[in-house]
């Protein structure tokens, strides 16, 4: 089984550099480097086809109290070592947050994990983070522990910011982006127009270029949406 594990070290104090230590259990080798920060996390996000402003679906973990609490959320990559969630006032997963200012993002590139972090928690299998005082999704194929390094507070919303201080890959796996399946979906919507009501297929066009020129904007999935919607609108 192939498996990276990145631990982010503190800054040298001279150099102003990170000094991380890179594991591959496949060779059993051990490796340290002193390359930057963005250049040392860029790397695995890129292997991980991230994408710099996207919005990833992800099942966040975190403790309430004693007790390991599991939720989906849209998680936006802001510089490739932060993150950036939005979170709705009274969530147990926000209280969490700001409470111990520590959690786990666990990513899948299925929807399996997200639906049974909704409907099917019996079946969640956590486990001890490394780094971090929060849980893990044992059969989760990526996660990273994550420490709060920022809060905005909004009328409704709560902005977060968070840094990746772990990141461990148990399995290869392309994170959910909303914006292929909105696509596909979109292009067979365009195949019903002549039989919907007259408006609904348009209007259900528009609604899927919004999310997707929000979840990957400047994409060439938000391209084509931009002229399916042209050829239809």
């Amino acid at each position: 089984m192939l498996k990276m594990i990145l631990l982010y070290k503190k800054k040298n104090k001279t150099s102003g550099r990170v000094m991380n230590r890179v594991q591959n259990t496949v060779g059993g080798g051990e490796y340290k480097h002193g390359e930057s920060e963005k250049g040392e996390l860029m790397q695995p996000f890129k292997r991980l086809k991230m994408n710099r402003g996207w919005i990833y679906e992800v099942v966040l973990t975190s403790f309430s109290r004693k007790t390991p609490h599991a939720a989906p959320f849209g998680m936006r990559i802001l510089d490739f070592r932060h993150v950036g969630l939005s979170i709705y006032r009274g969530a147990r997963s926000l209280e969490n947050i700001l409470g111990r200012g520590e959690f786990v993002v666990n990513m899948t590139e299925a929807a399996d994990l997200i639906h049974d972090a909704l409907l099917a928690r019996d079946r969640l299998d956590y486990g001890p983070a490394r780094m971090v005082n929060a849980p893990v999704l044992r059969n989760a194929p990526v996660h990273m522990e994550m420490r709060l390094t920022g809060v905005k507070s909004g009328a409704q919303l709560v902005m977060l910011e968070a840094e990746v201080v772990h990141l461990e890959i148990n399995k290869p796996c392309i994170p959910v982006n909303r914006a292929e399946h909105l696509l596909l979906e979109s292009l067979i919507t365009a195949t019903r127009i002549p039989y919907l009501p007259e408006g609904r297929g348009v209007e259900m066009l528009k609604e899927n270029y919004r999310v997707v020129r929000k979840v990957a904007p400047g994409s060439a999935y938000a391209e084509k949406m931009e002229a399916l919607l042209a050829q239809h609108g």
